[in-house]
């Protein structure tokens, strides 16, 4: 190559640099700030996120109304992964533009596997980014603000590991977990029934703040009296029951545990509204021949149970450590 070949190719070179340095950075060398504007200031004005990857999950998460969002119009929001967003979405952290030599393979990469964010504030679409996989350092993830060209390495202060968690697109993950959120003076009634214990089953109906009456239903007539402190103790676990997760089971298996292997009915009256929320619990069984670390043979799970619920349609995993705290006895209120 000649000398004149070679001085036109290094002016090229030279050019397509420049005109990328000019495109992405500042007259005071700095990357500008629009390529890199991932974090939202003001989250209070946040009032809808769209959450969707490239396997056509999505999630559309608004606020309803202060501290209470709604998933895809339907179900509430756990209240614990919508303040991690919103914190996430506040505090994201620019760490570096990703090197120039790497960024077409990271945007190939994002193409087919990020998960694209949508933010809107006060009912306008504010900010569109995708979010990428994480770093090999494990210390960010890659980022990418719609419509440009120029991906960058992103991270939560104080977190480590990948940021695509905080923006999951699967419904059932943002669903709220709780069965039970009630103060006593919400209630109306509660009714406990045990299908292999009938002679405990009762009702407590909450007539005031201190005006209580107790119905045994075995027998249909109320208590003379009873422990009102250990009643207003019982009534304040109500604020607070959740179920562990999702599962599903076959309906004809389901069909066969409702059968043979019920545990409990648990039902809550709402005053004013009168509508009825209630929860069933099974035992689950275990596969034959599982045995604990004593030899013996368990045939039920000794931690968890089945369950449903009013107004959800998947079966839920229970915990006896979360129930037991409402599944006592009739004979528990009695002085």
């Amino acid at each position: 190559m000649n000398k004149k070949k070679l001085l036109v190719i290094l002016v090229f070179v030279v050019c397509v640099a420049g005109a990328a340095a000019i495109y992405l950075t500042r007259s005071d060398g700095t990357v500008k700030p629009e390529l890199k504007s991932f974090a939202v200031e003001d989250t209070g004005s946040v009032d809808k996120i769209f959450l969707a990857d490239k396997s056509s999950h999505e999630v559309l998460l608004t606020r309803e109304s202060p501290g209470r969002w709604k998933v895809n119009g339907q179900y509430y929001a756990r209240e614990d992964m919508i303040d991690n967003l919103l914190d996430m979405i506040h505090r994201v952290t620019v760490r570096s533009i990703v090197a120039k030599a790497a960024q077409e393979n990271v945007i190939k990469r994002m193409a087919s596997g990020s998960i694209k964010v949508e933010i809107y504030k006060k009912g306008e679409l504010h900010k569109v980014y995708y979010v990428g996989s994480g770093t090999q350092d494990n210390l960010g993830s890659f980022m990418l603000l719609e419509n440009s060209s120029a991906p960058f390495i992103c991270f939560l202060p104080g977190h480590k590991g990948s940021l695509a968690n905080y923006f999951m697109p699967l419904e059932t993950a943002w669903r709220d977990h709780v069965l039970f959120r009630y103060k006593f003076q919400d209630m109306a009634s509660v009714s406990v029934a045990y299908p292999q214990d009938p002679a405990n089953n009762f009702t407590l109906e909450i007539e005031g703040n201190n005006t209580f009456r107790l119905r045994s239903d075995a027998s249909g007539s109320y208590l003379p009296t009873f422990d009102t402190s250990r009643v207003k103790a019982y009534l304040l676990e109500f604020k607070n029951i959740a179920f562990e997760d999702f599962t599903h089971v076959p309906s004809q298996k389901m069909d066969s545990i409702r059968t043979q292997y019920p545990l409990f009915v648990v039902s809550v009256k709402e005053k004013g509204t009168g509508r009825v929320n209630t929860v069933k619990g099974y035992k689950l069984p275990l596969p034959p021949g599982l045995t604990n670390d004593y030899g013996q043979i368990i045939p039920f799970d000794e931690d968890r149970m089945y369950g449903e619920a009013t107004g959800i349609k998947e079966e839920l995993i229970l915990q006896y450590l979360t129930f037991d705290r409402i599944l006592v006895p009739l004979t528990f209120f009695k002085k």
